[in-house]
C-alpha cells in the first residue's frame, strides 16, 4: 500500500553513519633522532618515536602495518666531548748488559678520554710525548783483559826484534781503566824471522828425460819454483813480474834409433855374360818413425859395407827363347783311348854370346809365344772296331752287338718300317767317320726293315677327344644343298663334354634344301675283334647321328643324339679292313649341336 496508510513518524530510517576503514593505507611514520647519550663514545645510542599511521593521519596499532617496521635507536660515533693525552708503556730491557750505549724502548699512544686508542697522534700534543728510547752505560756483564797492539817488527832478511804495546779494554771495546790490575801481561817485545828486505826469483829444477830417443824433435821439460833469496820456496805470486826461464826444449836425439845400409840396384859391367861385375850404391840410413832418412856414414861405421860383387851371371840383355821337354802322358795311361792326356814343362832360355844357354825366370820370354803345355792325344794301338746300332733312345747294347737299336715299328696294324743307326765303333767308345770306318771289317748290318704288323689292330682313334685344339686325325667335310650353301663342323671351346675341347656342327637348315656337314676318320680293325664304339653328343632334333661303317660302307652302328650331353654306343665285328666312324647331321638341324670323346675299343 502507499507509504501515506502508515504513520510517517514510526517509519524506520533507511540509512545510517558508521566507520568503515577496509579501504584506508597504513604507513610507519619516524620522529627525528634524539642527541647521543654520549659525547665521547664510538658507540653512543640515539632514539626516535616510530608509529603505525592510518592515511587519514590517525595512529593506529602497529599490527595494521604490514611493511617492515624502521629502527626506533641506533648506534653512532659521537666524538665531540673527547680529551686527548699521551700515555707511556713499559721500558723494554737493555740492548746489552755491557754497553757504554746500552738502549732500550717503549710504546707510546695518544689516548681518547674512553681510553680508547686515538685515530691519529695528531690529537696530541706533539711537543709533550715522551721519550720512546734511551741509551746509558751498562757494565752489569761487562769482563776486562789485556788488549796488545801489532808487533813493530825492524826491517830485515833474517832474524831481527819486534815490540807492542798492552792496553786495558772492556769486553765491549772501551777502556778498561785499572781493572786488568793483578792479570798477568804477555811479552812486549822479542826476536822473530823477517823476510821484508828479502828478494825473489823464478829458480829452475833439473831437466826431464827427452820424449823420445829416436826423433828429430825429441822433447824435455822442467819446472821452477818461485824462491826467496834465502833459498826457501814461497808462493808464486811473490815472484809476479820476475823473469821466468825456459822450461821446455827441442833437439834430436838418435840414440836408439835403428842405422843400417841401403843398397841401389846392382849395376853390371856386363848385362849378358856369365860371369861380370857389378857394384851398387851404399847410403846409411836412419830409421825415424817407420821411415828411412840418409845420414852421414860415421851412423853405420860398425856394419860391413857390401857395394862390389864379382862372378855374377847376367843375362838381362841377351835374347831369349821357349825350351819345351818331351811330351809325357799321364796315369792312368791307354794304349786304346781318344783322349789320352799328355803334359811337358816350358823353361825360359837366354842365349850367352860365348856358347850355351841359361834358364832364366819365365816373365823374360813372351807369353804370346808359349806353345800349350798339355794335350789329349788319340791312341789306337790295341784298339778292336765293330758294327754297332744306337737308336741315341734309350736301348743298350755291348761292343759289337748287332740286333739291337731299332726304333718302334712305324705302324702297330699294316705295313710297317722300323730303322737303326748302324756306326763303326772303336772298342774304347770312339764312332769313326769317313774313312775310318774301313776299320770294321765285318759286313754292315742292316739300318732298315719292313715287315706287315698286325700286334695293334684295336681300332684306337686319333685326337678323339679332340685335345688337341685341332681336327688332327679327322676329315671334316660337307654336302652343298640346292644353292651349293655349305657348313663345317669346327673344334670351338664353348660347350664341351670333358677337357677343354669339342667339335661343334652348325645349323645345316638354311632354307634351301639339305646341307650334310660331318666329320670322319678311318681306322684298322683285327679281324674277328669284337668292338665297342661310344661318343658323346649334345643334340637337338635328334641330330647328330653316330654311325660305324665298314670297309664295304654299310652301317654296322648308326644312333642318334637325345637333346643335351647324352653317351650314345653301339658294338661291331672288325673283319681285318679298315672301318669308318662318320659323325654328321642334315638339314633338320636348326641349331649347334656338339661332338666330345669319340672312343673305339677292340679286343681279339
Amino acid at each position: 500500500m502507499a507509504d501515506t496508510s502508515c504513520d510517517a513518524a514510526s517509519k524506520p530510517t533507511t540509512d545510517e553513519t558508521g566507520s568503515d576503514f577496509s579501504q584506508c593505507g597504513f604507513s610507519w611514520k619516524t620522529g627525528d633522532w634524539s642527541v647521543a647519550d654520549s659525547t665521547c663514545s664510538e658507540h653512543a645510542t640515539q632514539t626516535r618515536d616510530v608509529h603505525c599511521e592510518r592515511q587519514d593521519g590517525t595512529t593506529s596499532a602497529d599490527a595494521s602495518c604490514t611493511a617492515a617496521k624502521p629502527n626506533a635507536t641506533q648506534t653512532v660515533a659521537s666524538l665531540a666531548g673527547c680529551t686527548y693525552d699521551w700515555k707511556p708503556g713499559d721500558w723494554s730491557d737493555y740492548s746489552s748488559t755491557c754497553s757504554a750505549t746500552a738502549t732500550r724502548t717503549r710504546g707510546v699512544a695518544c689516548m681518547r678520554t674512553d681510553q680508547t686508542v686515538a685515530d691519529s697522534e695528531a690529537r696530541c700534543q706533539a711537543g709533550t710525548k715522551p721519550a720512546l728510547s734511551e741509551t746509558a752505560d751498562v757494565s752489569t756483564s761487562c769482563t776486562y783483559a789485556w788488549n796488545y797492539s801489532a808487533w813493530n817488527v825492524v826491517p830485515a832478511c833474517g832474524d831481527t826484534t819486534q815490540s807492542r804495546t798492552a792496553s786495558c779494554r772492556r769486553s765491549d771495546g772501551t777502556d778498561g781503566g785499572t781493572h786488568c790490575a793483578g792479570q798477568t801481561q804477555d811479552a812486549l817485545s822479542g826476536t822473530v824471522y823477517d823476510t821484508q828486505t828479502c828478494g825473489y826469483s823464478w829458480k829452475p829444477g833439473d831437466w826431464s828425460n827427452y820424449s823420445s830417443t829416436c826423433s828429430d824433435a825429441a822433447t824435455r821439460t822442467r819446472s821452477e819454483a818461485c824462491v826467496r833469496s834465502d833459498n826457501q820456496p814461497v808462493d808464486a805470486a811473490l815472484c809476479a813480474g820476475k823473469t821466468h826461464n825456459n822450461l821446455s826444449e827441442t833437439a834430436g836425439v838418435y840414440s836408439s834409433c835403428g842405422h843400417a845400409w841401403k843398397y841401389g840396384a846392382w849395376v853390371s859391367a856386363s848385362t849378358c855374360s856369365n860371369s861380370t861385375t857389378q857394384t851398387r850404391t851404399a847410403t846409411c840410413m836412419r830409421t825415424i818413425n817407420g821411415a828411412d832418412v840418409p845420414v852421414s856414414d860415421s851412423w853405420c861405421s860398425g856394419q860391413p859395407k857390401v857395394d862390389t860383387q864379382t862372378g855374377i851371371s847376367d843375362t838381362s840383355s841377351c835374347s831369349t827363347a821357349w825350351s819345351y821337354s818331351s811330351w809325357v802322358s799321364t796315369a792312368p795311361a791307354s794304349t786304346c783311348t781318344q783322349n789320352q792326356a799328355q803334359t811337358r814343362t816350358a823353361t825360359c832360355m837366354a842365349a850367352i854370346p860365348s856358347g850355351g844357354s841359361v834358364p832364366v825366370a819365365d816373365g823374360r820370354c813372351d807369353p804370346a809365344l808359349k806353345q800349350a803345355l798339355s794335350q789329349t792325344v788319340d791312341v789306337s794301338s790295341s784298339c778292336t772296331w765293330a758294327w754297332n746300332p744306337n737308336d741315341n733312345a734309350t736301348s743298350t747294347w755291348a761292343f759289337g752287338d748287332t740286333t739291337t737299336g731299332w726304333t718302334g715299328w712305324s705302324n702297330t696294324c699294316g705295313a710297317a718300317t722300323r730303322t737303326r743307326t748302324v756306326q763303326c765303333v772303336r772298342s774304347d767308345g770312339k764312332v769313326e767317320t769317313g774313312t775310318g770306318q774301313s776299320n770294321c771289317t765285318a759286313s754292315r748290318p742292316a739300318s732298315t726293315q719292313n715287315s706287315t704288323q698286325t700286334t695293334d689292330c684295336g681300332g684306337n682313334l686319333v685326337n678323339g677327344n679332340f685335345e688337341t685344339g685341332t681336327s688332327a686325325g679327322w676329315t671334316f667335310d660337307s654336302v652343298a644343298d640346292t644353292k651349293g650353301n655349305k657348313v663345317y663342323p669346327f673344334v670351338q671351346t664353348n660347350t664341351v663334354h670333358s677337357g677343354s675341347y669339342s667339335v661343334a656342327m652348325p645349323n645345316t637348315n638354311q632354307g634351301n634344301g639339305a646341307i650334310t656337314t660331318y666329320l670322319q676318320q678311318s681306322f684298322p680293325t683285327k679281324a674277328g675283334a669284337n668292338c665297342s664304339a661310344s661318343v658323346w653328343m649334345y643334340g637337338s632334333n635328334a641330330q647328330p647321328t653316330f654311325t660305324i661303317l665298314n670297309s664295304s660302307g654299310v652301317e654296322v652302328v648308326s644312333v642318334n643324339a637325345s637333346s643335351g650331353w647324352n653317351q650314345k654306343s653301339g658294338s661291331f665285328v672288325g673283319n681285318g679292313s679298315p672301318f669308318t666312324v662318320k659323325i654328321y647331321t642334315r638339314g633338320l638341324s636348326t641349331s649347334v649341336t656338339r661332338v666330345d670323346d669319340v672312343v673305339i675299343s677292340c679286343t681279339p
